[in-house]
Formats: structure tokens, C-alpha cells, sequence
């Protein structure tokens, strides 16, 4: 009887490939577990794959599914010793179990022993104990990067103290980032460590960690002028839920020039601490700043004027319910031309039927629209935009739109938002009025009526013209758009958001969360103009908490044929006869279905043959 075809090596193709050829291809682009199965096979292929595992620099893994403690030790076990060139480990396990023990611990000890180039490591929800980090300290010195940590907030486990980070302050002399996430030993102490032993860290990212105070992070940044990223989350509990204040932003505003990328979070904390006098000595002494992320944090308007006027540099800026409003975001749009990823979100979801007045202000309906003709205007505004979130806008009645585009244009000298042609014309026609009424010369006059024939051209042409909740340009170069919460009824915008997304070519992901216009005929409308180009290019399309039916998926499935992530939860409208329609997309790997009472079991089971 003949051998089974996988163990036959003579009815294995793969094995005509050059020996350089198939250990290169093993090497970059098989997981272990493929590297496992393919050993068995024959005893060339098992020896291609050793030498393969051999000359491995790079290991990866994200299993988010339950993996035991023996497995991951023998993981471990495994990669200590087959692969001992390894320069990058980079494992994260699902958060919400408890990965640690003796087992665990004598696996990764024996890991850092065979693994000496080892430079960039990442251990998330593994607990790492001070053990793990001394045989590192002792066997990897040329170690550069550390994560540890847990992913969640109410996960146990994790016994890393400080005096686990006072080994890899001595011995690992090319440490130059380090990332703690809920390590809740960690305190000033371990820092301190850091600074006294002479470690320059480019990055420091620390989630979590109730035990450091203001204290070690002042002295940590007195010693630091290298640092160009800082990531902190302010724990809910303990003395480090105020650990970033004034004192912390002075010592960071005066001594870390080279910043580069700042993100601060008081989302877990019950009082904001920071403000705009805090974020405003940052701005002024870190003006090469290029990333700022600002989570649930009270700055406003005042801090992103102080921000457009001296970090001009900025190519990504993300603010979740601050108080900033239309104008500090006009101003750093403005400011900054190199500006490519914005968010700005008010409330978060289901806060909007809160009464206004206990809302986070974020950008108005107004301030929004006007955003087309500041475009206009100045071609630098936004003229790098790619990627663009402006969720949550602030409640305004959308018949205050024209009259505050209207006073914008006395105040100001600015034109209104593209649409308001009665407002253009209005203000022609008192241009005229007010150089008469003046008793203006003969030339003054003259020159009024000729502005006044340019706005009335003007007025003509943007009646003309589709509306666009969007300047045009930016359109043509956006690749990810979320436009959640608008809080507003869809009446209004539905017009001008299917003139938009019909001129969104490139977009590869699309969010409207909470959308409360008409989504079918949105969509219809998309499928209908968008021909190949926008339809070919979505990948991914959040319709969450919106009004979409059988109808409106069957219009996805005719714009968005390659669609590969689809999101219906609370889409209450949505039923088996619609979801049936979606059996022609075939690259569809990830569809949401979280409350929707229409859809049977059955229709998701046949579904997912």
C-alpha cells in the first residue's frame, strides 16, 4: 500500500523549489503550527524547516483565543529551542485569563537563555515576574525594547516590581523604550532606577500604573531629553490618578524639546486634572510635536490656538470629548498643512439625548459645513487630510447654519459655507449699500460693485454645484471617514452626504454610527453613481445603531462587492432576508449581528456554511 500523499515526498512539489527558496519562504510567511505540520511530511521538509526555525529573527503571535498554561509553555519551550537567533517576540494572549506559574516562569527564563540577540520584546497578558526580567537582564543585553503588561483594566496577575526594572536598568544599556501596562508593583522607584543608571528612553508608555507619582515622572523627564513619545493612562485608584498635573507638564515642556508624539487619557479618572494652562506650556515648549491624542480632557479652543501656533508640524490629531469647538479646530486645520489623520468626538454614544447644556460642546453642524470654503479660501487647509473622524456633533438647529455662516462673513471677511448662495448674494448687495451710505468715492463704489458681481457669480456657481458636506479635495483623498452620532435628524444632510460619499474614490473605511436619515437610500444612491471606483476600495463599513433594511443591504452588497468587515449591531430593521444577500460577498470575514431581534439563528447558521 502506498504511503499517504502528505508523507510522500515524491508527491510533494513544494520540494522542487531551491533549498534557499523554500527555507526563505518557511521563514517569513509560516507559523509554527505550519512549520509543525509540514516537518512531518517528509524528512527533507522536516530539515528544511529546522534550518528555517534556525535562521527565524522575527516571531509574532496574537492568539486572542483561550490558550492553556502548559501550551504556552511549550510554546515557549519551543522557540528556546528551535529558534535561537530571534531579535523580535512580540506574544499577546487574550486578556481575560491568567497566564502565569512556575511553569510559565521556567519557560521564559529558559527562552532568555537561548535567545541573546533578542532586542525588541512583548509579553501582554503574560505574567512576566522579576525572575523573567533578571534572566533577561542577565543573557539579553542588548535588549532595546519592553512591553509587559495587561491589555484590560480589571485583569489580575502581573508581578512585575521595581526590582525587575532596576535588573534591565543595569544591565540593558541600549534600553530605549519601555511600555507598562497595568503593572501595579511599578512605582518612582523603578524610574528612578532608569534615570540613575543613565538610560536616555526615546519612549515610555505607562497604562495603569497607580504607584508612579508626580514625583518619579518629574524626575524621570528632568533626565530625559530624549524622550520623543509619551503614552500615559491615569489610573482610576491610587496617587498616580494625578500624576500628570502642572508640575508634570512643566518638567516635560522644559526638558523634552524632541517630543514627537503625546497621548494622554483621564478617562479612568473621576476628576480632570489637566487644563488648558497645562497643555498650553507643552505646546510652547514641544513645538516639534507631530501625534497628539487628548482623551476626556478638559482643554478648549484657547489650548489648540496656543497648539496651531507653534506646533505647525502635527500630522495627527485625535481629541475625544474635550471642549474644543469650530474655531480651535479651523485654526489648527489652518496651521498645520501636514495634518493627516483628525478626530474630533463630542460625546460618546447614547449620550446625545442628553439635555445640551450637559454635553461636551465639540464641532457645531455650522462650523462643520464651513469647513468647504476655509478649503476654498486656503488650499493648506486640510490639504493632507486622509483620514478624518468628526463624530458626535454638537446639537445645533440646522436652520442656524445660514445665519451664522452670514455673521461669520461680517465679522470676519470670510465667505460662507459653500450652499449659502442667498447668504452670498445678501452680502453683495450690502456691500453696495455700504459704500454708498458712506458717501464712498466714485472708485470705491465701482470696486463694491465689482466684488459684488464676483459674489453674485460665486452665489450662482455654488447654487449650481452639488452640495458637499466636505470640501471636494478632501473628498478625492480620504481613505477612512467616520461620521457617527450626528445627533441631528437626517433630512437635512442626506443630500449632501450622498453627494459626498459619491465622491469618495478611495475610501477603504466607512463609519456612520448612529445615522438617523434615510440609509437605504443613501446607499442605493452610492451604488447607483459610485460605479467601481469607491466600490472597490471599501473594506470595511459600520452602520451600527442606524435605520438600514433588506433593502439598504442589498444596496451593499451591489457598491461594496469586496466589503470584508460589516457592522449591524442594534440595526433592529435588518432580517433574514436581507442577510441572505449577503452570501454573495465572498471576502466577507467579519459581520456583526449584536442585537438585532429580526434575525433568526437559522439564517446566521446558513450564513456562516
Amino acid at each position: 500500500m502506498d504511503p499517504p500523499l502528505s508523507l510522500h515526498s515524491g508527491h510533494l512539489p513544494i520540494l522542487q523549489l531551491p533549498n534557499g527558496v523554500l527555507q526563505h519562504g518557511v521563514t517569513r510567511w509560516l507559523s509554527l503550527s505550519d512549520c509543525a505540520t509540514l516537518a512531518i511530511a517528509s524528512k527533507e521538509l522536516k530539515l528544511v524547516v529546522e534550518v528555517a526555525l534556525k535562521a527565524r529573527k522575527r516571531w509574532h503571535s496574537s492568539d486572542r483565543h483561550e490558550v492553556s498554561h502548559m501550551k504556552a509553555s511549550r510554546l515557549f519551550k519551543f522557540l528556546a529551542r528551535h529558534s535561537p537567533n530571534l531579535t523580535h517576540i512580540t506574544c499577546c494572549f487574550a486578556a481575560d485569563r491568567l497566564y502565569g506559574g512556575s511553569l510559565l516562569e521556567s519557560s521564559l527564563s529558559s527562552l532568555a537563555a537561548s535567545t541573546a540577540n533578542l532586542t525588541h520584546l512583548t509579553l501582554l497578558n503574560v505574567d512576566v515576574t522579576d525572575v523573567v526580567l533578571q534572566a533577561l537582564a542577565k543573557h539579553c543585553l542588548g535588549l532595546q525594547h519592553v512591553a509587559i503588561g495587561r491589555t484590560e483594566n480589571n485583569a489580575f496577575g502581573n508581578f512585575v516590581s521595581d526590582e525587575g526594572l532596576a535588573a534591565l536598568a543595569v544591565a540593558c544599556r541600549g534600553l530605549r523604550s519601555l511600555y507598562l501596562f497595568r503593572c501595579y508593583s511599578c512605582s518612582d522607584a523603578g524610574l528612578r532606577e532608569l534615570v540613575a543608571q543613565g538610560r536616555q528612553l526615546t519612549r515610555l508608555v505607562l497604562h495603569s500604573c497607580p504607584q508612579v507619582t508626580t514625583s518619579g515622572l518629574v524626575s524621570f523627564l528632568e533626565a530625559s531629553t530624549s524622550l520623543q513619545e509619551l503614552d500615559i493612562l491615569l489610573p482610576e485608584s491610587g496617587s498616580g490618578g494625578t500624576a500628570v498635573n502642572f508640575e508634570t507638564c512643566f518638567a516635560l515642556a522644559a526638558n523634552c524639546s524632541d517630543l514627537r508624539v503625546l497621548r494622554l487619557s483621564e478617562e479612568l479618572v473621576a476628576g480632570s486634572v489637566l487644563d488648558d494652562s497645562c497643555l498650553t506650556l507643552v505646546a510652547r515648549g514641544c513645538n516639534k510635536l507631530q501625534e497628539l491624542e487628548l482623551v476626556q480632557i478638559e482643554v478648549s479652543d484657547a489650548f489648540l490656538t496656543t497648539l496651531a501656533s507653534h506646533c505647525t508640524s502635527l500630522t495627527s490629531l485625535r481629541l475625544e470629548q474635550t471642549y474644543v469647538g469650530d474655531e480651535g479646530v479651523h485654526r489648527v486645520l489652518a496651521a498645520c498643512p501636514h495634518l493627516q489623520n483628525l478626530r474630533v468626538a463630542g460625546c460618546s454614544p447614547h449620550t446625545w439625548m442628553l439635555p445640551a447644556e450637559f454635553m461636551f460642546p465639540g464641532l457645531s453642524i455650522s462650523g462643520f459645513s464651513r469647513m468647504s470654503q476655509l478649503a476654498i479660501s486656503n488650499p493648506a487647509f486640510g490639504a493632507r487630510l486622509t483620514d478624518l473622524d468628526l463624530s458626535c456633533l454638537a446639537l445645533e438647529p440646522l436652520e442656524a447654519t445660514e445665519a451664522a455662516a452670514a455673521a461669520s462673513v461680517g465679522s470676519s471677511g470670510l465667505l460662507p459655507a459653500i450652499g449659502s448662495s442667498v447668504a452670498l448674494a445678501t452680502h453683495a448687495a450690502a456691500a453696495i449699500a455700504s459704500a454708498a451710505a458712506a458717501n464712498a468715492t466714485i472708485s470705491s463704489v465701482a470696486q463694491a460693485t465689482q466684488q459684488s458681481a464676483f459674489d453674485i457669480q460665486s452665489a450662482a456657481a455654488a447654487a449650481a454645484a452639488p452640495q458637499l458636506i466636505l470640501p471636494i479635495a478632501w473628498c478625492n483623498r480620504l481613505t477612512s471617514l467616520s461620521l457617527d452620532w450626528l445627533k441631528v435628524d437626517g433630512q437635512p444632510l442626506q443630500i449632501p452626504l450622498e453627494n459626498t460619499l459619491s465622491h469618495c474614490n478611495n475610501l477603504s473605511r466607512l463609519s456612520l454610527v448612529g445615522y438617523q436619515g434615510n440609509v437605504d437610500r443613501l446607499l442605493a444612491s452610492v451604488a447607483a453613481a459610485g460605479g467601481s471606483k469607491q466600490a472597490s476600495g471599501l473594506r470595511q463599513l459600520n452602520l451600527q445603531h442606524s435605520q438600514i433594511t433588506d433593502q439598504g443591504l442589498a444596496a451593499v452588497v451591489k457598491a461594496f462587492p469586496q466589503l470584508s468587515a460589516l457592522y449591524l449591531g442594534y440595526c433592529r430593521n435588518v432580517g433574514d432576508q436581507g442577510l441572505m444577500q449577503l452570501l454573495g460577498m465572498k471576502g466577507l470575514v467579519r459581520l456583526d449581528l449584536f442585537n438585532t431581534p429580526c434575525v433568526s439563528a437559522g439564517a446566521v447558521a446558513d450564513l456562516a456554511r
